[in-house]
């Protein structure tokens, strides 16, 4: 029994890790970079850590955990940073498309699920 499910449970298992990691190391890279300004949870950490997961997603668009990320970032400025529209409007598309590229990946899915709204916004 166990021999019939393990292969199984292996190509599950490498298809998961497949699906998190974004098949750029240098979008990797930006996204690692971006996480402590985006962490400060403010909105000058916010307008820091933003570009650089732009320049990711500008390399893999389909990368989630960015999008998670970049969702995450764009509430911290419309909260924290004047309540614009324009942030409200690009965490939730955003958080769309975390969910949207990352069923696999339970991180991209728990940002984006802060920040989404049923029908887009």
């Amino acid at each position: 029994m166990v021999a019939a499910i393990e292969p199984n449970l292996r190509r599950a298992e490498i298809e998961r890790v497949r699906r998190r990691r974004p098949d750029s190391l240098d979008a990797y890279d930006l996204l690692l970079r971006a996480l402590s300004d985006v962490y400060t949870f403010m909105p000058q950490g916010a307008s820091k850590g933003l570009p650089l997961l732009d320049q990711a997603l500008a390399i893999e668009p389909t990368y989630a955990l960015a999008h998670g990320f970049a969702a995450w970032a764009h509430q911290t400025l419309f909260i924290r940073g004047g309540m614009q529209a324009e942030h409200r409007e690009k965490a939730a598309r955003h958080a769309h498309a975390a969910i949207e590229y990352g069923s696999g990946d339970a991180m991209a899915l728990a940002l984006a699920g802060v920040h989404h709204r049923p029908g887009g916004a």
